[in-house]
């Protein structure tokens, strides 16, 4: 049932003046009471509600039949100008009659059959005599208290119909009904409600009804709540909060960073908020790369194959092909409440820089293209434009480029210029060591111009002296790259030896578990090797000194005999 005949519905239902008892269901944060209290305003606000009193009660607490029918008396309110008390004298007439009902109650006590009763008990039976005919909307039925029953609940709806001619709705999510209380639900709706409607907006007409905002952020969240298909009001809510409280920090990134980072936001907050209906937490941060993701054969069991088919469509669809770093933080985020800057703040950079790189790098192919896509006589235009791209970009192209730029220039007989070039991008990048071995560079092929390779090695070997032996051999333990691993590679056993020796206590074993980490690496590499034997040699060395390091140096199985004397 579309969202405007429920509508429709609901408004006949207020406008009316006939005794009758609607029922509203649906999931959680379809917007059940959001509908209810809208059409109520509406019609109150333009004179058209059917009866001239209304009493909301949320069942939320409450537990038993007395504590309803108590609230229904306290929470009457009037809803037509100039009929029953408004403001102020309706908060007093109530106080009156309460103080009245107390009074006769006391009375009452007297009476056989009565004298059992507690005092709210009787109250409340004075309270229905004295209700009038109105509008009463019973709220929240699943999140009742243990002592009042569904059955309670249908049967007070009837009595307010039957006895009082009322119009009574009542709204729940009979999802989360307990076992009982659906069995009661069952046996009893047929009998007591005249409409039963159930509310399930589609993703639009939810969208439409969470996203009251025209500005292009709201257009955006609206767009990607479509496309997963979320019809959820609330959840489209949330994660609209989640978009706007990280907004700002996006100012000046790139288009494409911001869009990541809002896309990312609005399915990890439907996953956090609908598990059920959207792809778990768990399942989205297992997509670690796209070959685990679009693989139709892996070693995922059977159940892992059946989620992957079951979301990959839809995930394809949004944008979404692998979780990294920056993701699972958004996802900490969502999952706590709120976001860690600090944390949060240099990933958000890191994949900007990515994308500016992707940007520039796409700048510079266009100068490219002046060369590639043309027989023309335009050599001085390249040339012009390869020269003046480079020196706009230089941060985001890479080696293999800058020496492809460095050769064109220098067949222009503008050496000169290419020159410049490279000294610009060697004092201008702040890479590691690795980034200049052009030797490790797989992807450079050719004779390499002595200037150019001069200059890149210069840079290499100044960032290899700028290296801590030791520093670099403790910080292991929290990772390594190709380039810290090559430095220990090169290192000589004396430095090993020097530094084994030279430290103790709490950062020796850290040095020794770090220097012998790569023996449990399966397929080590060459440079893991060398630092596997040339740590092997420095602990010969250290044991062969005394009785006492022989012994030391067995638990890391180095088995050798101390000098003698």
């Amino acid at each position: 049932m579309s969202l405007a005949v429920l509508k429709g519905e609901v408004n006949r239902f207020i406008t009316s003046t006939g005794p009758e008892v609607l029922c509203l269901r649906g999931g959680w944060g379809v917007g059940k009471t959001h509908l209810w209290d809208t059409c109520l305003h509406d019609a109150e606000t333009s004179g058209r509600a059917g009866l001239a009193a209304y009493s909301y009660v949320s069942l939320f607490g409450l537990n038993n039949i007395s504590d309803l029918r108590m609230s229904v008396f306290e929470r009457r309110r009037s809803i037509k100008s100039g009929e029953q008390e408004d403001g102020g004298k309706g908060l007093l007439a109530g106080l009156q009659k309460m103080a009245s009902f107390r009074s006769r109650g006391r009375l009452l006590k007297a009476l056989p059959g009565v004298a059992n009763l507690s005092d709210e008990e009787i109250i409340g039976l004075l309270s229905l005599a004295d209700s009038p005919q109105q509008i009463v909307c019973i709220d929240d039925v699943e999140r009742r208290g243990d002592g009042l029953s569904v059955k309670d609940v249908l049967g007070f709806a009837s009595f307010l119909k039957e006895e009082r001619k009322c119009k009574v709705i009542i709204i729940l999510n009979d999802e989360e009904l307990d076992e009982g209380g659906q069995q009661q639900m069952l046996a009893h709706l047929e009998k007591v409600v005249d409409v039963s409607l159930t509310m399930k907006p589609s993703s639009a007409e939810a969208v439409a009804v969470a996203i009251a905002g025209s500005d292009e952020l709201s257009k955006q969240i609206a767009q990607k709540c479509r496309t997963l298909g979320i019809s959820n009001i609330r959840a489209i809510r949330r994660a609209e909060k989640f978009a706007r409280s990280i907004v700002k920090r996006l100012d000046g990134c790139e288009n494409k960073t911001k869009d990541n980072v809002i896309s990312s936001l609005i399915l990890f907050s439907w996953s956090r908020d609908q598990p059920g209906e959207a792809p778990t937490t768990d399942f989205l941060k297992s997509l670690t790369s796209t070959s685990r993701f679009f693989a139709l054969n892996h070693d995922g069991g059977e159940e892992d194959d059946a989620e992957a088919a079951q979301w990959r469509p839809l995930l394809e669809a949004y944008g979404y092909s692998w979780t990294d770093d920056l993701d699972v933080v958004l996802m900490e985020g969502v999952a706590a409440g709120y976001f860690d800057l600090e944390k949060l703040s240099p990933l958000i950079d890191e994949f900007d820089a990515r994308m500016k790189a992707e940007k520039a790098d796409s700048s510079f192919t266009e100068a490219w293209k002046l060369y590639h896509d043309s027989f023309g006589d335009n050599e001085v235009e390249v040339g012009d434009a390869l020269y003046a791209s480079f020196k706009k970009n230089f941060q985001h192209i890479t080696p293999l480029n800058a020496l492809g730029t460095f050769r064109i220039l220098k067949d222009f007989d503008r050496e000169a210029d290419a020159r410049e070039l490279v000294d610009l991008y060697v004092a201008g990048r702040d890479e590691g060591r690795a980034f200049f071995d052009l030797d490790q560079n797989h992807f450079i092929e050719g004779e390499i111009d002595p200037y150019f390779r001069a200059k890149f090695d210069e840079k290499r070997d100044e960032l290899s002296e700028a290296l801590d032996f030791r520093n670099t051999l403790m910080s292991v333990g929290d990772g390594w790259n190709s380039e810290r691993l090559a430095f220990l590679a090169d290192a000589p056993i004396e430095k090993y030896y020097e530094t084994l020796k030279g430290s103790e206590g709490e950062e020796l074993r850290e040095l020794l578990a770090n220097a012998t980490s790569f023996r449990r690496i399966v397929n080590p590499s060459d440079e893991m090797s060398r630092v596997t034997e040339k740590t092997t040699g420095a602990l010969e060395q250290i044991g062969k000194e005394s009785r006492i390091n022989a012994r030391r140096v067995r638990r890391f199985g180095i088995k050798v005999d101390p000098a003698s004397g």
